[in-house]
């Protein structure tokens, strides 16, 4: 294996640089850092690597967005809990609150079930 020494651009991957996508044209050193291409056994391989601060865009983004995945998470399961205690027990959800209606209660703890479920899956496959 070895890298490839000269950076390419085509016109999907670096627009400003290009004028055909047909046509390659060699960049100048400081627009390599981000792709490296590597011969490999099962044939030319490319990696992309943001250069310098960006490469924490990607990580300060999935950061936020599970962040904000847990919190919907975690008020999901609190709905459900106060919901199944206040049926359970029948006694209201909260103080000043009126007895839960079992038809209404029943329907919309199956359909945050449903969304939890897949909420769930949503976060699991990004994290």
């Amino acid at each position: 294996m070895h890298e490839i020494d000269r950076c390419y651009s085509w016109l999907f991957v670096f627009p400003c640089f290009s004028a055909s996508a047909i046509a390659p044209q060699v960049l100048p050193k400081q627009f390599c850092g981000a792709m490296k291409l590597i011969h490999t056994p099962g044939g030319l391989e490319a990696t992309l690597r943001p250069p310098g601060m960006q490469r924490f865009t990607g990580a300060g983004f999935l950061t936020v967005w599970l962040t904000f995945w847990a919190f919907g998470e975690v008020f999901v399961i609190w709905i459900l809990a106060t919901g199944a205690w206040a049926l359970f027990t029948g006694q209201p959800p909260g103080p000043g609150r009126s007895l839960l209606e079992t038809g209404p209660a029943l329907t919309l703890g199956l359909f945050l079930l449903c969304w939890l479920a897949f909420w769930t899956f949503g976060g699991v496959m990004a994290g």
